[in-house]
Order: C-alpha cells, then sequence, then structure tokens
C-alpha cells in the first residue's frame, strides 16, 4: 500500500495538535484537505483509494494500492510542474490544499509513503498552480528547477554520460551530466550551499530524473543563478506566446549591453530535447547577427542541431 499524509503537527497556539481538541482554524484545514482528497478519490473511481485520518491525531490520509496511488502521485506532479496534460480536477483540488498549507498559520508535515519508502513533499505546494487552458497547447514537456544543497558524489558513469549525487533538503537526487560538468562538480564535493539548475523528466510511475543544465560557481556565477531562477519562476506563469516574447526580450537586453556572458548562460538553459520549438526559433532568430562571434559559435549551432532535430530539417 501507498499513502499521502498531510499531518497539521503544530497549532497557531504554539502547541502539538490533538484531535479531541482542535480549534476552529485546525478543524477548517483538515476539513478542506480531506475534502479535496475526497474529490479526487471520487475523480479515479477507484475501489481501492480510502480517505480518513490517522488515529488519535490531526492527519488527513488517502491510501491504496502502490499501483493507483502511484497514477495519482504522477498526476500530483503534473499539476506541480504546470504540465500539459494536467488534469483540471486536481488542480482545483490541489489549490484548496495549497491554501491550507500555505495560508493557515500551521505548521504541517506533507509526505508520500510508497511500500518502505517516504518522501517529503510539503515543497510540492511552494509552487503556483494553474489550470490548464483546454486550448492552448503544448507541444512538450519542459521543465527546469533552480537546485541548492551539497554535491556528494561526482564522476559515475551511465552509459555515455557521467553523473553526479546533490543533497538538497536532506533529499539525495541522481544528476545526469556531461564528462565536463561531472568533472566540474567533483571540485566542489561536500561544499554545502552549491548551486545548480537541472532540467526534469517525469517517467510514467511519477519519478522525475534530472539532468544537469548548468553548474553555478561561488563568486563568479552567483549572480546568474540568483537571476534565472527569479526570471524562470515567473516564466512558467506564462502562456506559451509570452514565454517567446520574455525570451527574445531578455536575450535583446543582454545583447544591447553587449552582456554576452550572460546570454551564453541564458540560452544554454534551453538547449534540451524537450525544449519547445518556439523557444529556439526566439533564440536563434534574435541572436542570428550574433551568430559569428567567437563566443556563440558553437552554442547557436548546438540551437540549430536541436532545432533541425525536433523538425527534420533546417528552418533558419
Amino acid at each position: 500500500m501507498s499513502k499521502l499524509e498531510f499531518h497539521i503537527e503544530k497549532s497557531v497556539r504554539g502547541g502539538d495538535t490533538n484531535l479531541a481538541a482542535l480549534t476552529i482554524e485546525e478543524t477548517n484545514a483538515l476539513i478542506e484537505i480531506l475534502t479535496a482528497l475526497r474529490n479526487i478519490a471520487l475523480h479515479e473511481s477507484k475501489d481501492d483509494i480510502k480517505i480518513g485520518v490517522v488515529d488519535g491525531s490531526a492527519c488527513a490520509l488517502m491510501d491504496g494500492e502502490i499501483e493507483t496511488m502511484d497514477k495519482i502521485h504522477l498526476n500530483i506532479l503534473k499539476v506541480v510542474h504546470n504540465e500539459r496534460d494536467r488534469d483540471n480536477i486536481y488542480v482545483t483540488n490541489l489549490l484548496k490544499i495549497r491554501e491550507q498549507v500555505r495560508e493557515r498559520d500551521l505548521e504541517m508535515k506533507i509526505v508520500y509513503r510508497r511500500g518502505d519508502d517516504t518522501k517529503d513533499i510539503k515543497n510540492y505546494f511552494d509552487q503556483t498552480f494553474h489550470q490548464r487552458r483546454p486550448h492552448k497547447k503544448r507541444e512538450s514537456s519542459f521543465i527546469l528547477e533552480f537546485i541548492e544543497g551539497e554535491i556528494k558524489k561526482s564522476g559515475e558513469n551511465s552509459g555515455n554520460w557521467a553523473s553526479f549525487k546533490f543533497e538538497s533538503k536532506g533529499v539525495k537526487i541522481n544528476i545526469l551530466s556531461s564528462e565536463t560538468q561531472a568533472g566540474l562538480a567533483g571540485k566542489f564535493l561536500f561544499k554545502k550551499d552549491s548551486k545548480i539548475s537541472a532540467w526534469g523528466k517525469i517517467d510514467s510511475n511519477g519519478h522525475v530524473h534530472y539532468t544537469c543544465a548548468d553548474i553555478y560557481v561561488e563568486g563568479t556565477d552567483a549572480d546568474y543563478y540568483d537571476e534565472f531562477k527569479t526570471y524562470f519562476t515567473n516564466f512558467f506563469k506564462l502562456t506559451e506566446v509570452e514565454r517567446i516574447k520574455s525570451i527574445h526580450h531578455k536575450l535583446q537586453e543582454y545583447y544591447s549591453q553587449n552582456n554576452i556572458g550572460h546570454a551564453k548562460k541564458f540560452i544554454r538553459l534551453f538547449l534540451h530535447n524537450e525544449v519547445e520549438v518556439g523557444y529556439l526559433l526566439s533564440i536563434l532568430v534574435l541572436s542570428k547577427k550574433y551568430s559569428k562571434r567567437d563566443e556563440l559559435i558553437s552554442l547557436l549551432n548546438d540551437a540549430e542541431k536541436l532545432l533541425s532535430s525536433k523538425n527534420k530539417g533546417t528552418l533558419l
């Protein structure tokens, strides 16, 4: 069996919660979460799903067979990452849960238990969820995350790639990377507050697999990390048309200031096979007059090859 658990651990009064003596605030939060979980269960219409409260505690619970709960977890992840095929029933009800997690003055613990494994998923509710617009069709899934933590291990081979281990908020993540990136990661082993960006891809079991986009060296690259993290937080809230315009304006800003270093770092974040064609086109059209600059030749060639592979032919 697998379980989703929403624990209200500390009350507005600062003490541990007690199911026999909940405040109105705690009671309302528990009811809202249980109602949202019930709505999701009804939507899935699976006999093995159970909704309830853990005995003696203020903990809303949904449990079911591993296969069923993996599907539910996958659908939650699609909402968290604003995937194009996310289910609006999930969006509506996760927004209700998010309101309890983010806006009420309660200390909560949220976990997904899959067999013997337990995953802290409270950070899912740090994201902004958006209703899917049926008429807006995205052609691929582009996930980019900015992560701070500690590099635990590097240089492991995985086929033609290398990889390194990264620990963030107590969770160890395997990051697929190029050999060059793994070598750079090795220079910062066990250094806390390391910063990377990584592309994510969700598999059929709802697990996210990460590939390194860039590593931000302390001092020289610190500004890049903070700037790009803020930019992409806003970027993923935009419509597809707005995103393309945003890329255009950002690159135009860098080029007008002759800020080639920032332009290179920015373009690199879009060189992934899940990126939308429109993003690559925007980059290549705006960069055309800079394509012969030594600093950009290799990067823009990679962008054009990626675009050609997605369209089975060169467009520019």
